[in-house]
């Protein structure tokens, strides 16, 4: 009963919609959306042709219902940029929207896993506000071992990368020997709480583009939901962009991350 009680003070009258979805999937076994994810070889394809990427997880779910996230904490601005992300989200959209596989699975298989309370929101969530006739790619699939490696980062090699994340994955893989590509710099941004440099972390970016002075350059984003913004921003003036999240610190190292999945 509290913990009914906690649900309803926090969403009955700023999400009344939402809670009424999210009574109605509670007592369904199934509630599977069907979406179509693309395969590997859909997104290398996808990729290649210069779309971008950006990524909805729980984090994200819960900026669009008014909850703090772990990198940023809840603002209507904030809420605002994901929902532009979400319903501007479309066949022709520049980028592509990741959100995780979960939506597919039954609710009976989601207790079965023990993740039923961690993603019926999410299920709630895209009733209510996502595309449904459209494509959509794994969250998670990042996450698994080896799997940015051998799908994402060979389609960068001849690109100018640029990685825009925190000082401390800077620090530690700009001495990675193992990363691939040749031409690779980074822009230091705060580790969270970003939305209150916006403008300067844009304008950073934008100087950083200019001095390299090619227009063969996909940057990617480990900057939580700000990063995400600035990613569908840039998508859609014509840069690629892939919001990689975790993947900064881990990538072409021997440290896993499948735990978070």
């Amino acid at each position: 009963m509290v913990r009914l009680a906690r649900f309803l003070y926090r969403y009955v009258f700023n999400h009344p919609l939402y809670v009424v979805t999210y009574a109605w999937l509670f007592f369904q076994k199934k509630a599977v959306q069907n979406i179509h994810l693309y395969s590997d070889t859909e997104i290398k394809n996808e990729l290649h042709r210069g779309k971008s990427m950006i990524r909805f997880g729980d984090g994200e779910i819960n900026l669009l219902l008014g909850l703090r996230n772990h990198y940023q904490k809840f603002s209507p601005q904030v809420q605002k940029m994901m929902r532009e992300i979400v319903i501007n989200y479309n066949a022709r959209s520049p980028y592509i929207l990741a959100i995780p596989r979960f939506v597919n699975v039954s609710n009976t298989e989601l207790k079965q896993m023990g993740k039923f309370n961690v993603w019926l929101p999410l299920k709630a969530v895209f009733i209510r506000m996502f595309t449904k006739n459209v494509s959509y790619f794994d969250a998670h699939s990042f996450y698994y071992d080896d799997y940015f490696e051998n799908v994402v980062g060979p389609l960068l090699i001849n690109k100018h990368v640029v990685v825009i994340t925190k000082k401390q994955t800077i620090d530690f893989q700009s001495h990675n020997k193992k990363i691939p590509w040749s031409k690779l710099s980074w822009v230091e941004v705060p580790e969270s709480e970003a939305l209150q440099q916006f403008e300067i972390i844009q304008k950073k970016i934008e100087n950083h583009i200019a001095h390299i002075g090619s227009e063969d350059v996909v940057l990617l984003f480990a900057l939580g939901p700000i990063g995400k913004y600035l990613c569908y921003l840039f998508a859609n003036t014509g840069r690629q962009s892939l919001d990689i999240g975790k993947v900064a610190e881990v990538m072409y190292t021997d440290e896993s991350i499948e735990y978070l999945v």
